[in-house]
């Protein structure tokens, strides 16, 4: 017979007569670090993640800046026209004036 159909049938085998053998016994979970070693880990771990997040919603933010910069600039507009839609009051942005036609 194949090795690895002996082998699958002996341990079924075994199983099957209560052996427990084959099975290894979960083994109890050890520290590696003291828990205000673990407490300080985790928490510069947490202050770590809301600094990468805080970082890269700015770089979403300035990644479309220069998206609509590049796009005003293809489309003919003059550098005085960069803050419209940035800090301007939306009455005084371009098309915004409520005036309608």
């Amino acid at each position: 017979m194949n090795c690895a159909l002996d082998f699958f049938l002996q341990a079924l085998q075994a199983q099957l007569d209560g052996e427990s053998e084959t099975i290894a016994e979960p083994k109890e979970n050890r520290k590696m670090v003291s828990d205000r070693r673990f407490t300080k880990v985790w928490n510069e771990l947490q202050d770590a993640k809301k600094r990468i997040n805080q970082l890269n919603a700015e770089c979403n933010r300035l990644q479309l800046r220069v998206k609509y910069l590049e796009a005003r600039r293809g489309s003919g507009h003059s550098a005085d026209d960069e803050n419209d839609a940035f800090g301007e009051p939306p009455n005084k942005r371009r098309g915004r004036s409520g005036r309608h036609c």
